[in-house]
């Protein structure tokens, strides 16, 4: 996977300290819109996503991991060393259970009288509707 590597002043947009990254980041990384990335500052790693700021350009907001990696304050010009994080260990599994026990949920709001459709439902609680759907 292609690295991104540039130099950057870190700078304020309202109360977050953040730098911007060179114009060609969505096209070295072949996407659009939220970029997640893995990167390395100061010997410390860190991951963060470079959020879109229009035009094909984007930001990169400093948050705890790299404020942590580095005692950098706004105005310097730090050297940024990123790659695009693979996200496929991000993906949100759908096991059966969980599918039984949203199932049963739904069954159980649509069988309610009107007026109590919007109150929740504690499906944990010992008198609650079904006991632990986990089981």
């Amino acid at each position: 996977m292609k690295a991104l590597s540039f130099t950057a002043r870190i700078y304020k947009s309202g109360i977050n300290p953040c730098v911007d990254a060179p114009p060609e980041a969505g096209q070295i990384f072949q996407k659009r819109g939220f970029i997640p990335i893995a990167g390395l500052i100061n010997g410390e790693s860190y991951r963060a996503t470079l959020v879109p700021r229009g035009g094909g350009r984007h930001r990169l907001y400093l948050n705890g991991e790299i404020r942590k990696a580095t005692p950098s304050r706004r105005r310097e010009i730090l050297r940024w060393i990123f790659r695009r994080e693979a996200t496929e260990d991000a993906s949100v599994s759908d096991p059966a259970h969980c599918r039984a026990a949203f199932k049963f949920a739904f069954q159980v709001i649509e069988s309610l009288v009107c007026g109590y459709e919007h109150q929740t439902i504690n499906l944990r609680h010992p008198r609650g509707l079904g006991g632990d759907f986990r089981d």
